[in-house]
């Protein structure tokens, strides 16, 4: 899994994770709610489209959460939603050294 930026809070924040398949499900789907589940395969489906328009620029992957620190929100999500139009000049967002993970727990340090 790669952790790739972070999302700014008032007093923490929480962390971009990207992961393919098979990670996803061994390290983030135990943490994950059968519909939380579902929403990721949809958004891994929309993300999948993005990751093919973009492959020449960046490498993402298909399988995208926003995790607090602790562990207690994780939230699935499309590839783009951190450099969405969304956000034009005020994204939450910012650039985190590329990191690579092994585990959610990880991210506890």
């Amino acid at each position: 899994m790669i952790v790739r930026c972070i999302y700014l809070l008032d007093d923490d924040h929480e962390f971009w994770v990207e992961a393919t398949e098979e990670e996803a499900r061994e390290q983030v789907f135990p943490y994950l709610s059968p519909e939380a589940i579902e929403k990721s395969r949809a958004c891994e489906e929309r993300s999948r489209r993005i990751i093919q328009a973009l492959k020449d620029e960046i490498q993402l992957y298909p399988y995208c959460f926003l995790v607090s620190r602790d562990l207690t929100s994780i939230e699935p999500f499309h590839a783009s939603y951190p450099f969405d139009n969304q956000w034009n000049a005020y994204s939450p967002f910012r650039k985190f050294p590329e990191t690579r993970i092994e585990s959610l727990e990880e991210l506890k340090a």
